[in-house]
């Protein structure tokens, strides 16, 4: 008697897989890969983060959400770039929800520099592969530009955020008309 004959024989599964399944899926790796530079921006953008006080400018950006988000609004319209502005004080102000102090003031923008690294990862694998997206995302976590702005209680970071995210959305939209 044979090996194979001795052995029985295991049944196969009569269907593959859906692919749709497949699909799902393969996302994991990129995740897998983008969860410990996610991480890296948080810890980075952590270390001191309520160690100093407010400067000038911060100190506006906070006196500015404590008002009423209408006063808010009228305050960012009135600077030379409105848009961001406008947007980060609203933002901002319902944030302060959750205190007053440097450490939360800044908080939002380590948040928005943590949310940009998957959305230019994203960004930089449609237009350049997944190698490229990756040291692009690296960048975006570890970059002490990056990293120094993600720190203040400014819009800086949500420029970030914002900017990858609409070039992504204008690729997509450009690659499915």
């Amino acid at each position: 008697m044979t090996v194979r004959e001795a052995l029985p024989l295991t049944p196969q599964p009569a269907t593959k897989p859906h692919r749709s399944v497949i699909r799902s899926l393969e996302g994991w790796s990129d995740w897998a890969r983008l969860l410990p530079l996610i991480a890296l921006a948080v810890l980075l953008g952590l270390i001191g983060l309520g160690s100093k006080g407010l400067w000038l400018d911060e100190g506006l950006s906070a006196d500015i959400a404590r008002t009423n988000p209408l006063t808010a609004l009228s305050a960012a319209w009135n600077t030379p770039t409105p848009g961001a502005i406008a947007l980060y004080y609203e933002i901002l102000h319902f944030w302060m929800i959750l205190g007053n102090s440097e450490f939360v003031l800044r908080l939002l923008s380590v948040l928005c520099t943590a949310l940009a690294v998957p959305v230019v990862y994203l960004l930089g694998r449609r237009l350049a592969g997944s190698r490229a997206a990756l040291i692009a995302a690296f960048l975006i976590a570890a970059s002490p530009f990056v990293v120094e702005y993600s720190q203040e209680a400014r819009p800086y970071a949500m420029v970030l955020l914002l900017s990858a995210a609409s070039s992504l959305a204008l690729l997509r939209a450009i690659e499915r008309p």
